[in-house]
């Protein structure tokens, strides 16, 4: 992925943050954390991995199950064994609550 692309799907995402998405804008904005986390699982990055994780769970983003078995490889999220699982928690609340409302990550889950 180059740089130029990178730079775009964050600003796709810093300006979703900035303001209420319209929801014509939603899918493209889900679809750009997305990008990103998978950039980051495939160049092995992994503490930037856990922090796109992050978004794409306040973005909503469909996190496929492949992402969430790199996770468990993922040497920071092992050293603490509840952090994959309240990250799970928290990504199944931000899908399951309503389209409106924003579903903010547990406390403490930076890397």
């Amino acid at each position: 992925m180059s740089r130029e692309r990178i730079k775009a799907l964050k600003k796709t995402i810093r300006t979703a943050g900035r303001a209420e998405t319209p929801a014509h804008q939603v899918p493209d904005v889900r679809a750009a954390a997305l990008a990103l986390l998978r950039h980051s699982v495939r160049m092995r990055h992994e503490r930037l991995a856990v922090i796109r994780l992050l978004d794409a769970i306040r973005l909503r983003a469909d996190i496929d199950g492949e992402l969430w078995r790199y996770f468990e490889t993922v040497e920071s999220v092992r050293a603490n064994p509840g952090q994959l699982r309240r990250l799970r928690k928290a990504h199944l609340s931000a899908l399951a609550s309503p389209a409106g409302a924003e579903a903010a990550p547990p406390g403490g889950m930076r890397a």
